[in-house]
């Protein structure tokens, strides 16, 4: 092989290479700072319990009483969350009186409700706290639809 070959052989692999590098690089970048997420520990949640809940139904069936636990994402905003309790109780009393009695006796229709109630509760919150997303989930602990 002659010197310019060479020479130019050598250039063409260094290319190489450094191109090679330069996508491994922000990958690997990535694989790291997904490894330091998974290292932080998760916050330590914390559960609200509303106070039984009874609301008269328009449709399906004459009331409904219910009691609630709310989990929240962190223990340290639970003061915070505390604090609305009656503007959560008056969401899901308002969200209650337009649900269909008859629907809120099967599994379905309660698995609906409590994700519908959920991301009320989530709304109402974050708007009066500014905090996104403060419940992580909700729990009916009674259910009963007459």
């Amino acid at each position: 092989m002659k010197p310019l070959e060479k020479s130019l052989t050598r250039t063409a692999l260094a290319l190489l290479l450094g191109l090679a590098l330069s996508l491994a690089l922000p990958a690997w970048a990535a694989d790291e700072k997904e490894k330091e997420e998974e290292a932080k520990p998760l916050p330590t949640p914390a559960y609200l319990a509303l106070p039984s809940i009874v609301v008269n139904m328009n449709k399906g069936a004459r009331h409904s009483r219910f009691e609630v636990q709310l989990m929240i994402h962190d223990k340290e905003k639970l003061s915070d969350i505390r604090l609305h309790q009656a503007a959560l109780s008056n969401e899901l009393i308002m969200l209650m009186s337009e649900e269909d009695g008859a629907v809120l006796k099967t599994a379905k229709g309660k698995e609906a409700f409590r994700q519908k109630a959920l991301e009320a509760c989530n709304q109402v919150l974050t708007e009066l706290t500014r905090i996104e997303q403060p419940l992580r989930d909700l729990f009916f602990t009674t259910f009963f639809v007459h």
